[in-house]
């Protein structure tokens, strides 16, 4: 009796600290007043660049799906780009707006930018964390980069977990949204607050677990797959966090993936009381939230 009355205030407090947590992140890091742009469709398809997006577009074609693209990160440097002519482009990764000549990213980002305002000719809106929206900003300039076609909004990446309540009021207002460890999660948010009503998740292998190894070192190796590197032999290398520029251990690195699938239990609960329906094409897929197609 005493044991369970503990857990009910340890509850409590949690869910009490959880909430003040929230208030200080909108209050100190969130951009108010987020305007979506209007669709016209009531479906969309996230294009992630997971390995099985090949597989998955073609189950997709096989559905009576008539709705818009949703593309991420270096979707636009492959060839399906042009021939998918996604309608929204979707950024996560500050990483992908460095400036720095030396930045191991910097020429593959740069390609990502030049073929979006370059050699788009239909209407596309990209989607910024707000927190990176100066360096999107001096990216656009140092690149001389300009395209009628393109227009863009910086997002929330705020993050903070909740159920209900004040949770799902900030989530609708954009003020911020479950865990954002992948670009999944911002996609699905995104596509949920602009007024889908069918959210197709493509690409979403989410197999991370299976391409990691320890060395002789103890240095955590890993290997991450997408669909564009079919034929290239891919290496393992050094998990790095891009925050402290260590190497991940292996108790850091399943720490992030416990974030990662958690968050999407966080989105099914909004997606619900949205009725919104989220729908994994992946057939291999780890993602467990949402119903999965044959």
């Amino acid at each position: 009796m005493f044991t369970s009355v503990l857990i009910s205030i340890q509850t409590f407090l949690k869910r009490i600290s959880n909430v003040l947590i929230a208030f200080i992140k909108v209050a100190f890091l969130s951009k108010w007043f987020v305007k979506l742009p209007p669709i016209e469709m009531n479906e969309i398809a996230v294009l992630a660049n997971g390995p099985s997006l090949d597989k998955d577009l073609e189950k997709l074609r096989q559905k009576p799906f008539n709705g818009d693209y949703m593309c991420v990160n270096h979707f636009p440097s492959t060839t399906k780009y042009l021939e998918l002519q996604p309608k929204f482009v979707v950024f996560c990764d500050a990483a992908l707006f460095t400036t720095s000549a030396d930045h191991h990213l910097y020429d593959g980002n740069k390609k990502v930018f030049n073929n979006i305002f370059n050699k788009t000719t239909w209407d596309i809106h990209l989607f910024v964390p707000h927190s990176s929206r100066k360096n999107f900003q001096k990216l656009i300039k140092i690149h001389g980069l300009s395209n009628v076609h393109v227009s863009y909004t910086f997002y929330n990446t705020t993050n903070f977990n909740g159920n209900g309540g004040i949770f799902h009021s900030f989530y609708q207002r954009q003020l911020g949204m479950p865990d954002p460890r992948t670009v999944v999660t911002p996609c699905v948010m995104l596509s949920i607050n602009m007024g889908f009503k069918k959210v197709f998740l493509t690409g979403v292998d989410h197999n991370f677990h299976e391409g990691i190894k320890v060395n002789q070192d103890n240095q955590l190796l890993v290997r991450i797959d997408h669909f564009y590197d079919e034929h290239r032999e891919q290496k393992y290398t050094p998990f790095i966090n891009s925050a402290n520029g260590k190497v991940y251990t292996i108790g850091e690195l399943f720490e992030v993936l416990q974030k990662i699938f958690r968050s999407y239990g966080y989105i099914a609960k909004f997606a619900s009381k949205k009725n919104v329906q989220i729908i994994n094409c992946t057939e291999s897929s780890f993602i467990d939230e949402f119903i999965k197609i044959n």
